[in-house]
């Protein structure tokens, strides 16, 4: 959980706490609108997006703790399940 609060500091309006404890699509959908607001910032319509990504953001704050622990207790979490197979000779 520290992690994903550390990145969430860093890079939170791009989403990638979201990326790191799994979900992907709303990661994506994070990641997406910041990129049009900074490309749109000029115009001011930037200011929009940033906005929304940063209440989405702030609620994150208060979201990561139960989507660390959905993340822990999903199906092959564990280190022994995720590790490769051996080759059987």
């Amino acid at each position: 959980m520290g992690l994903a609060y550390l990145i969430w500091f860093g890079f939170g309006l791009f989403g990638l706490h979201r990326l790191y404890l799994g979900r992907r699509v709303s990661a994506a959908a994070m990641a997406g609108i910041t990129l049009v607001s900074l490309a749109l910032a000029q115009s001011g319509l930037g200011l929009l997006g940033f906005a929304a990504t940063g209440a989405w953001a702030l609620a994150d704050l208060l979201l990561i703790p139960e989507m660390t622990r959905e993340c822990n207790e999903a199906p092959g979490a564990t280190a022994a399940a995720q590790a490769p197979a051996a080759a059987v000779a």
